[in-house]
């Protein structure tokens, strides 16, 4: 018997188990057979699951995980890596929430509209601190700086980009991309920036 019928058959007495002992029935939709680390028919390796992307990539030696084998003492070399990301989906949605804020607060100061996003932020960062997550902080706060400032050029229609920088972007160390309030300011209101959460770089 090929192990993917038996994953199927497995696949159908836990759903039969969830349905009669938890009482839940399993959503077709949302079940599906897949590999970690190859592709399996039309999918994709890797699934999400919590807001998570859980992948295994093929690695060399010094990157690669390793089994306990009683025969070698460091034990079998997998020749993979399980690499966790925060999902595609979980971005889109993180961003998503940002965007509506930023959209929703236009009107509004700039120190209102900080107090609002930082929740979000601090929120979202610190759930996916513990997991491989530099790549989509950047890439995130990237993407919530342009709609910063497309924020600010709308409250300022006969303005330019650069006006809107010095207004609301403030120098804080050796970063020169800080929103933060007004630069005279000994205590400025500072928007949370992703990167300054504790984060893992890939591999």
């Amino acid at each position: 018997m090929k192990k993917w019928t038996k994953i199927q058959i497995c696949k159908e007495h836990i759903s039969r188990m969830v349905v009669s002992y938890c009482r839940i029935d399993v959503e077709p939709s949302k079940t599906r057979i897949t590999h970690t680390l190859d592709g399996y028919k039309e999918e994709k390796p890797g699934f999400d699951l919590l807001g998570f992307h859980i992948q295994q990539h093929t690695v060399g030696k010094y990157q690669s995980g390793r089994v306990k084998d009683k025969k070698e003492g460091k034990g079998r070399l997998l020749g993979f890596k399980t690499i966790i990301t925060p999902s595609k989906e979980s971005q889109k949605r993180h961003y998503k929430k940002v965007a509506e804020t930023i959209e929703k607060y236009k009107g509004q100061s700039q120190t209102i509209l900080i107090s609002k996003l930082n929740p979000i932020i601090k929120g979202w960062c610190n759930y996916f601190s513990t997991v491989i997550s530099r790549k989509a902080f950047g890439r995130l706060y990237h993407l919530i700086v342009w709609k910063l400032i497309k924020w600010g050029i709308k409250r300022h229609r006969n303005k330019g980009k650069k006006w809107v920088y010095l207004k609301y972007f403030r120098k804080i160390g050796n970063d020169n991309w800080t929103f933060a309030t007004n630069r005279e300011d000994n205590n400025p209101i500072i928007l949370l920036k992703h990167l300054n959460f504790p984060h893992t770089n890939l591999l």
